[in-house]
């Protein structure tokens, strides 16, 4: 995870951003992930919240939400994991790096959503 980390550190630097001293969490927690992907959309860096989020999200939160899905003693985490893989799976169609082609070079499985 050293490598992704420092890619992460090196790409945050690049965007003039940088963690608090007072932090305790590492710059790569889903959290941290998603306040510079909101903070990116917020100043309307559109380039560079796409990049972002496929260089630093899109690899790894499939396997995060599975995860927090199958833990045993969750209760109130695995739905937000679901709502989360949901949310992400949205972002990654519209994210999806496509240059130069009509066609998607990804294929999404998105899930409905619904109540009984």
């Amino acid at each position: 995870m050293d490598k992704p980390l420092a890619a992460l550190r090196q790409d945050l630097n690049h965007l003039g951003l940088e963690r608090e001293e007072s932090v305790k969490e590492p710059e790569d927690h889903i959290s941290a992930v998603c306040e510079v992907l909101a903070h990116l959309i917020d100043q309307q860096k559109e380039q560079e919240a796409k990049a972002f989020f496929n260089h630093h999200l899109s690899p790894w939160y499939t396997d995060l939400c599975r995860q927090i899905e199958a833990a045993p003693s969750g209760q109130f985490y695995p739905s937000v994991a679901v709502l989360m893989q949901a949310f992400f799976d949205v972002e990654q169609v519209s994210y999806a790096q496509n240059p130069g082609t009509t066609q998607t070079k990804m294929k999404i499985d998105v899930k409905n959503i619904t109540t009984k």
